[in-house]
């Protein structure tokens, strides 16, 4: 596979306790490998972050994957941290995190505990139900064959945003394929019984805060944590509050992996 550079798939060997780090639609792994790094080199953690399908090649790619081909790949590559992990935790961002979400509802029994970085159960000014019908309309997927990011990746840090590895834009129906699988899983959440920490940048433009308080209300779990950083637009695990998104994580990890 020719990876976009920045977006390969990468892992950090550590101990015994795994992290399987999920990015989001359209981006890369690159904007969960510096919460990776943190993770492995404060907290001896194993970390894998998989690239997942029609990701970090070429947006066009997008075209011909379906929903299932994303958590399919995300639990492929649970598997291969659960055979040399005693224990491991998943997280995810945007994408990521519903499909994060998704790993502790269907497989509550493989998976520790789960963070989720502004889980895309919303996204903002878009009817999810409303518009994957209206994509499913050949007539519109042939008329907007694809859409675009006019103003970049959502992240506040000017250096960040310019560096970014991610595509500018998907084909329409990804979009689609999309809005599916955050209705699939939106009815599945409610399986989810392990600790749960969910994070979320106080000035996201993409994903609203009611995300995830959607998450935080519907999981079986009675051990929850929502928090929100003050400076952090969408991407946050590499925004401006990426050190206190690390410390974060890292201190929830360690209480439930110690």
């Amino acid at each position: 596979m020719n990876y976009l550079k920045g977006a390969e798939p990468f892992e950090f060997q550590g101990g015994a306790e795994g992290v399987l780090l999920l990015h989001g639609f359209t981006g890369s792994t690159n904007e969960v490998r510096y919460l990776g790094e943190r993770l492995h080199q404060d907290g001896g953690y194993t970390v894998h972050g998989p690239c997942l399908p029609g990701h970090g090649t070429r947006p066009e790619d997008l075209a011909t994957v379906h929903w299932r081909d994303w958590y399919d790949a995300a639990s492929a590559a649970l598997d291969r941290l659960l055979a040399r992990c005693e224990a491991v935790s998943v997280a995810g961002l945007s994408m990521g995190g519903i499909t994060a979400a998704r790993l502790a509802a269907l497989r509550g029994g493989d998976v520790r505990t789960l963070i989720a970085m502004a889980p895309a159960f919303y996204v903002r000014g878009v009817p999810i139900g409303w518009a994957r019908r209206l994509l499913e309309l050949p007539l519109v997927t042939r008329l907007w064959m694809s859409y675009g990011k006019a103003a970049g990746p959502d992240i506040h840090d000017p250096e960040t945003k310019r560096t970014h590895v991610c595509y500018d834009g998907a084909p329409s129906v990804a979009l689609r394929e999309l809005f599916e699988y955050i209705e699939v899983v939106r009815d599945e959440v409610d399986r989810i019984e392990v600790p749960t920490l969910i994070l979320h940048g106080a000035r996201d433009h993409a994903v609203p805060p009611k995300a995830s308080y959607f998450l935080a209300d519907r999981i079986r779990s009675r051990d929850v944590t929502v928090k929100f950083f003050a400076h952090s637009f969408h991407v946050l695990p590499i925004d401006v509050d990426r050190d206190d998104v690390a410390r974060e994580a890292r201190a929830f990890l360690d209480r439930h992996h110690s």
